[in-house]
């Protein structure tokens, strides 16, 4: 099995630099603002799609934020 693991104090970070709220990006990326906190939070791993969504908004490399984990 594969998972996705979030950086979430970078995810955090590279979305403050940008000047975004947690709405702001949730809004870009077509999720709710809760949703996008429990991400960031830790609370709930993004899906593929959902974690490309968040790094193409962001314009960053995946690997800066996420990572691929097998067997989580």
């Amino acid at each position: 099995m594969i998972s996705i693991k979030t950086n979430c104090s970078r995810l955090a970070e590279m979305r403050i630099r940008q000047g975004l709220t947690r709405n702001d990006l949730a809004t870009k990326i077509g999720i709710t603002r809760s949703f996008m906190a429990t991400i960031e939070k830790g609370t709930t791993k993004p899906g593929p799609a959902t974690a490309k969504k968040i790094v193409e908004a962001l314009n960053v490399p995946y690997d800066c934020i996420f990572s691929i984990v097998e067997g989580g």
